[in-house]
């Protein structure tokens, strides 16, 4: 779960998502929402 929120550090940032399109943000936000919802129910049961 550590490594998760290391990458999301790194995935998510204001610079990395600034060179973004809207669509392309909207499409990472679903992702990491999808992510969020796997590792609760996984740690989570």
């Amino acid at each position: 779960m550590q490594e998760e929120f290391e990458l999301w550090e790194n995935e998510y940032t204001v610079d990395n998502l600034t060179d973004l399109t809207v669509s392309q943000i909207e499409s990472r936000k679903l992702h990491f929402d999808n992510q969020v919802q796997r590792l609760v129910m996984e740690h989570n049961p």
